[in-house]
């Protein structure tokens, strides 16, 4: 009587254990740049992103309170003073889902990397995309939001924790 309960249980741990998967970040950032102090950030379109990530990256940016705009790199502002990249990585398993997300902050006119992460989910499970944007920038942006603004235009800043 227990066998049939029993054997329920296995392939239900079987099958929770093929969906699951271990993820990986990574956070890099250089410690003599403070990010709240850039005036505007730039989110370079990848060329290949066909979901418009970085409108998505844009928006996550102006959530946590910095001035951002979005586009192609010919299109980039003057007084862009901080460029934020990324290349994506797309799966179907069922559904299409981002698998891989890496986001690079640079001097837009060095080309230097002042900041990066990372994040890596080899399984669908439960993560959305916003959720692995907010989760990547929150690994470089997490010690350096901006003060809020006094302006009743200013987004607001929001705490990812």
């Amino acid at each position: 009587m227990l066998r049939r309960p029993m054997k329920s249980f296995i392939a239900l741990l079987s099958l929770l254990l093929l969906l699951t998967g271990c993820t990986s970040n990574y956070a890099w950032k250089d410690q003599k740049i403070d990010l709240k102090q850039r005036k505007l950030f730039y989110v370079e379109s990848e060329l290949s992103d066909g979901k418009n990530l970085h409108l998505a990256i844009a928006e996550e940016l102006r959530n946590m309170g910095y001035k951002t705009t979005s586009g192609y790199l010919t299109m980039m502002p003057r007084e862009a003073d901080t460029l934020v990249s990324f290349q994506s990585r797309w799966t179907w398993d069922f559904t299409n889902y981002l698998i891989e997300l890496n986001i690079q902050v640079r001097d837009p006119y060095s080309g230097k990397i002042i900041a990066s992460a990372g994040y890596h989910r080899p399984a669908i499970g439960g993560t959305s995309t916003d959720a692995l944007i907010r989760m990547t920038l929150s690994k470089i942006f997490s010690e350096n939001k901006p003060e809020p603004s006094s302006s009743a235009t200013a987004p607001a800043v929001s705490k990812i924790r």
